[in-house]
């Protein structure tokens, strides 16, 4: 899809479906707006008794409840006009009596359709008002799934938008009444953009955006009035809207937002949790902060449990007092005094008299805890999550969605950043904070502030507590001198999730344990372990390798499909196309494109070459050695596999080393993981058509003849071969989760490492064994079905040159996680979700060709 057609509403609707759509929209912003003001009035009730302080409550709810409302009416207003274009009508206005049910409605149309209207909406809405709400998206995203990276695309680029888009117009064969048609709804844009929608919006694309090229194009997609002219507004002033929305920390002057507080701040910084050099395809930040630092690592390794894009940061506040503090923890619980606490606590089922009954030495050990490194980094906590509101309030990462997460003192800094906005207007920060997640929170349980902090964030608070966290339990009860402390139970909060984390059981244990929470939160973006999904996506390995060696009488080596590609061989350009296209469906359907690597540009390169050059070298990859030369038993893959998995394993732990405690094993075969699976179907199916059909010929061939001739080859069905298993490739490689990058990196680390993702194995472990079988015993008949000879090395020597191209191929694959298969299908990713990362996935391929390239010039 083109990244302006993404954007545009989808012309196959109906008139009926649209206004179904709407009402949907409609009714369940009623609610959402119904639920927030909920939140407010909760609020107000749980104010203290003081006359003055309620009305100041009471104020605060009443400023909320019109900014909400304004917000909503505001949404509602830009849903009407994308799906009544046609209608003249103003747009129903939302109040407390708006109907919310949706139960009575008929069923919304499919995804991929609410998709682009929810993204026209959301385009819309971000270029009038130079924001993107944090409720515009938790709201959006509770109605269906958006593509957001194609509104960043087009926000950046919108000229390379439209020139995908001219180009798909151009190619179009339309009927000459099918162009007077468009012709008369360019009209009506050209009159909307006329009439002065674009006053007042600045930005050098303005002037060449409205000319009659940008509503030519939007008529040739079926847009036109006001949807038409406030699509083109927004197109001229993306780069007004660009700087508004990713205003990245250091841009602005946060120096001089900090400068107030530095008498008590002295460290406090903004770092990413993944250093790359890619431009960020995210709409929405996340920003984490760890509770004590064993060192300068904990910063960030605890939140590379996210997967690796480039809005993931990090809250670097006060090291030196979090290493104190964490030095502290350890000696404390260690300590015989810390042992005696806990049985103290296990065998009372009523805290008050726990400190009465402590032995002196017991109080003297935790009360040096307590007096200086604890009390010390919570008073910085505090002071730090001012500091960090002062910020947000300012919008130090520029007009877009928040997301915070923390665990220990970090939560609590978090807790008191959300209070400092809860005290200030309400319409400068309504649109902030989305979602926020706290794990073993120092916080009291005070329902007045919870329900504050429940008022500013648009879409989920979620409190991770333990009851078995003895430590937080101490630390909490004598230096606050309450036992009702968010992080040792749930805080009966309206619209608070508590979520109880019984596998905690001591406050050191957050650090490991916040991913495995983080995704049974249902946190987005986690990245988990995988085995059914591998296992079924590696059983379809060997099947799909053994169809193009039944048909063509060829090996699935990927990278020998792409070094032949190069040198013009149609076969090796089909291979390539299909897994390629494969890449572009996979897109499609997930509505996104791949996450970036986790590398700057130089190792992206030399990975790419390094494969290349050793690939060529070996005469192999992971698909013709591992797969189909393991299965053929085959000395030479067997010695090719052992060198590159050894130095790819070497050259992951010298490089990805570091890689975070790997997440909790997800066991399920989701949806996505189904359609995946059924989509393989087509291209199998055509490779058993294609066998059966060529049967009878064959046999007769045999019959007429007293000796077995080879098959004139058939060219056009051997090519659509390559073509149909490579997509199926690419599909079963989706399927199996190792097109990511992290993941292989992960599974390299083998077992020893608490990053270790069992994956991979879960899908060579079945591959290899069914690939034996069927060479063993289906390894078809004299010559290929589709002619031919058979193309399949026998016997072969162990030599240097061998050994070599292998080892040098295990360190590019080390290096960047990615073999040829899983190159060409996310670049096909990259292409269907109109460019998301397609830079450092292009250049990883470049530098692959140059590789082979450099390798035929050294032969």
């Amino acid at each position: 899809m083109a990244e302006l057609e993404a954007i545009t509403p989808p012309q196959t609707l109906t008139k009926e479906q649209r206004e179904l759509v709407f009402e949907h929209l409609f009714r369940k912003l009623a609610t959402y707006r119904n639920t927030a003001v909920l939140y407010a009035s909760l609020e107000a009730a749980l104010c203290s008794d003081d006359e003055s302080e309620d009305g100041v409550n009471l104020k605060r709810q009443k400023a909320f409840e019109d900014a909400l409302n304004k917000w909503a009416q505001s949404l509602a207003d830009k849903a009407w006009s994308v799906c009544h274009p046609d209608n003249e009508d103003d747009c129903p206005k939302l109040d407390p009596f708006t109907d919310t049910a949706t139960i009575d409605l008929e069923k919304i149309p499919k995804d991929a359709d609410i998709t682009r209207i929810l993204n026209t909406i959301l385009f819309i809405d971000i270029t009038s008002s130079k924001q993107y709400s944090a409720r515009t998206r938790s709201f959006l995203s509770s109605v269906g799934p958006l593509f957001e990276s194609g509104i960043v695309s087009t926000l950046r680029h919108p000229e390379r938008a439209l020139e995908e888009a001219q180009k798909r117009a151009d190619d179009a064969k339309v009927s000459h009444a099918q162009k007077r048609k468009t012709l008369r709804m360019v009209g009506m844009g050209l009159g909307a953009v006329a009439g002065g929608v674009l006053v007042g919006v600045t930005g050098g694309l303005a002037a060449p955006l409205v000319g009659a090229g940008v509503s030519v194009v939007l008529g040739w997609l079926g847009v036109g009035g006001s949807v038409a002219g406030l699509l083109i507004s927004g197109l001229a002033g993306s780069s007004v809207i660009c700087g508004a929305l990713f205003g990245a920390y250091g841009a602005k002057s946060t120096a001089s937002m900090v400068a107030k507080h530095t008498k008590e701040i002295t460290d406090l910084a903004i770092v990413p949790v993944w250093k790359t050099s890619q431009e960020s395809d995210t709409l929405a930040v996340r920003l984490c902060v760890s509770g004590w630092l064993n060192d300068q690592t904990d910063i960030t390794e605890p939140w590379k449990v996210f997967k690796g894009d480039g809005d993931t940061y990090a809250l670097q506040w006060e090291m030196k007092a979090l290493e104190e503090l964490s030095s502290a923890l350890y000696t404390l619980i260690t300590s015989h005094a810390m042992k005696y606490v806990k049985a103290e606590i296990i065998k009372r089922t009523v805290f008050a008299g726990l400190m009465n009954s402590l032995a002196p030495l017991a109080l003297l050990k935790i009360g040096q805890i307590i007096d200086n490194p604890w009390m010390n980094a919570r008073a910085l906590a505090i002071k730090g999550g001012k500091v960090l509101g002062d910020l947000l309030a300012n919008r130090v990462f520029g007009n877009r969605p928040v997301t915070l997460v923390g665990y220990s003192l970090g939560s609590l800094l978090i807790f008191e950043a959300l209070k400092y906005l809860a005290e200030m207007e309400a319409v400068k920060t309504l649109h902030i904070v989305e979602d926020v997640f706290l794990f073993g929170a120092p916080v009291p349980v005070n329902s007045h502030e919870w329900a504050s902090v429940r008022r500013v964030v648009a879409g989920r608070v979620v409190n991770g507590y333990s009851n078995k966290d003895y430590v937080l339990a101490m630390l909490c009860r004598a230096s606050i001198g309450s036992w009702n402390i968010a992080g040792l139970q749930g805080v009966f909060t309206k619209g608070v999730e508590d979520l109880n984390c019984e596998d905690v059981e001591g406050h050191l244990m957050w650090r490991e344990m916040v991913g495995k929470y983080l995704k049974l939160a249902g946190s987005p973006e986690m990245s988990h372990p995988t085995p059914i999904q591998s296992l079924v996506g590696g059983l379809t390995f060997p099947v799909i390798t053994h169809q193009l060696l039944l048909l063509n009488g060829n090996v699935f080596g990927i990278s020998g499909f792409v070094h032949r590609a190069v040198k013009g061989n149609r076969e090796g350009i089909a291979g390539v196309a299909g897994l390629i296209f494969g890449g572009i469906l996979v897109a499609k359907l997930e509505g996104a494109g791949p996450s970036s690597l986790s590398l700057g540009v130089p190792q992206i390169l030399l990975s790419g070459f390094l494969v290349g050059l050793g690939t060529k070298l070996a005469n192999g990859c992971t698909s013709g050695h591992m797969i189909c030369g393991l299965s053929r038993l085959s000395i030479r893959s067997l010695a090719a596999t052992a060198v590159f998995f050894t130095t790819g394993v070497i050259t992951t732990h010298l490089l990805h080393g570091d890689l975070p405690p790997a997440s909790s094993i997800d066991w399920s075969f989701p949806q996505s993981s189904k359609a995946l699976l059924s989509l393989q179907s087509i291209p199998f199916s055509l490779s058993v058509l294609l066998y059966f059909l060529n049967n009878t010929e064959q046999r007769n061939e045999t019959e007429s003849t007293e000796k077995p001739v080879q098959k004139r080859p058939k060219n056009l069905l051997r090519l659509l071969t390559y073509f149909a298993t490579g997509m199926q490739f690419a599909l079963a490689l989706r399927l199996s989760k190792l097109s990511e990058s992290s993941r292989v990196s992960a599974f390299l680390l083998l077992p020893f490492s608490r990053a270790f993702d069992p994956s991979l194995a879960f899908a060579a472990g079945i591959a290899i064994p069914i690939g034996m079988l069927l060479y063993r015993y289906g390894c078809g008949d004299y010559c290929p079905r589709l002619g031919g000879a058979w193309s399949v090395p026998k016997g072969g020597v162990v030599d240097k040159k061998l050994l070599l191209g292998s080892l040098i191929f295990g360190l590019g694959w080390g290096a960047a996680g990615i073999c040829p298969g899983p190159g060409l299908l996310n670049f096909g990713r990259a292409l269907g979700s109109g460019g998301q990362n397609i830079v450092p996935y292009g250049a990883w391929l470049g530098s692959m060709i140059l590789g082979g390239l450099a390798a035929d010039a050294l032969a």
